[in-house]
């Protein structure tokens, strides 16, 4: 098993502009291991989702490598990496991405049913997950039926149902009130923990970022141990 769940080597990435090439990261260099719980900060527009994004290889890095679980993204087609994504990672965003014609239970089931797994299985697993988070009497409800903070915890059960080694969110609690949040990121931590799960938070929120092991700020297109 690699030592480390994810690892980047000197990440670089650029978007062009017209004729101008604007560098968001360069030369970003980070391991993350089992359990780890990491904060990414830094001003608006300074490259963090987009760092996620190359972590969870949603997006293609102009150079440099990203490895997941000891598998390099640029030796993967776009089927494997949604396959090593759907093995390994959970993720969370500001806005909960749930599917409003599918109840809390199947909305969280839905990534087991994708890989395969038999139903009965899949539901059982998700009921099990909403318990956790403390909707075991929403199960039937659709997300318009759900307050905010209800359905970023739907969000939260969806992401780890699938017992992902990492879980990355971005901005997961930017939408939501303080004492909402508070509680959200203090669920993510317990879950975090009892499942030995790694998380990478993109966050603003500086009492968020100050309860994790590790901040990394990002600036002037570097990542910096804050």
């Amino acid at each position: 098993m690699p030592q480390n769940i994810i690892e980047c080597k000197n990440l670089y990435k650029e978007f062009k502009q017209g004729n101008k090439i604007i560098k968001v990261l360069n030369d970003i260099n980070l391991s993350v291991k089992a359990g780890e719980q990491i904060a990414i900060i830094g001003s608006s527009g300074v490259g963090k989702s987009t760092l996620l994004q190359l972590l969870g290889g949603l997006d293609d890095a102009s150079a440099g490598e990203v490895i997941i679980y000891g598998s390099n993204l640029k030796n993967l087609n776009q089927k494997e990496k949604g396959d090593l994504r759907n093995k390994y990672l959970g993720f969370v965003y500001q806005f909960h991405h749930l599917l409003n014609e599918f109840t809390a239970l199947e909305n969280v089931a839905m990534p087991l049913l994708i890989a395969g797994h038999p139903p009965k299985h899949c539901k059982q697993k998700a009921k099990e997950l909403l318990k956790q988070v403390f909707l075991a009497d929403r199960v039937e409800h659709k997300p318009t039926q759900l307050s905010g903070g209800e359905r970023q915890r739907v969000a939260i059960a969806r992401a780890l149902i699938c017992r992902p080694a990492c879980i990355l969110a971005d901005e997961a609690t930017g939408n939501l009130d303080e004492k909402t949040a508070l509680d959200i990121m203090e669920l993510l931590f317990d879950l975090n923990k009892k499942h030995q799960t790694a998380g990478i938070f993109v966050t603003h929120d500086k009492n968020i970022a100050c309860k994790m092991q590790r901040q990394l700020l990002i600036k002037n297109a570097t990542l910096i141990e804050n």
